[in-house]
């Protein structure tokens, strides 16, 4: 879950991204765990789905190493990849993202960036970005 403002906007090549609405100070934890608003889906779960929702829950969510799918509910499911991201993930003992903080900071109208291997555990396997973006 988000904890400052945002917005989407476009990203020439990209589609759609996240942008910062303001300054977000260097430190400062942005996006927070929170089952309860967003979306946790169990492989089986999503394989039950119709395609196009697998469609859905594959581009816009992020499979864990624990192999479940997690969905933002918020504008977080925007975030584009870098190898140069600008911000730092924390993972709780289990190995989950538990919360981001920014390790620098990010100005007013910046693309908030990931590195998608460290989030996604189909990425960090080795499927390319069109396999799962598609």
């Amino acid at each position: 879950m988000l904890l400052v403002e945002t917005y989407v906007a476009p990203v020439e090549g990209k589609g759609i991204g996240l942008f910062a609405k303001a300054l977000i100070a260097r430190g400062t934890t942005y996006w927070r765990r929170n089952e309860a608003f967003d979306r946790l889906f169990t492989p089986e779960m999503v394989a039950a789905f119709p395609a196009n929702i697998i469609d859905y829950v594959q581009k816009y969510g992020f499979q864990e190493s624990s192999g479940n799918w997690y969905l933002c509910s918020d504008n977080a499911r925007f975030t584009n990849h870098s190898l140069d991201p600008n911000f730092i993930n924390h993972f709780d003992e289990s190995g989950l993202v538990d919360y981001c903080f920014t390790d620098r900071d990010i100005a007013a109208d910046e693309e908030i960036l990931c590195n998608y291997f460290d989030t996604c555990r189909s990425c960090a396997n080795g499927l390319p970005f069109e396999e799962i973006l598609n």
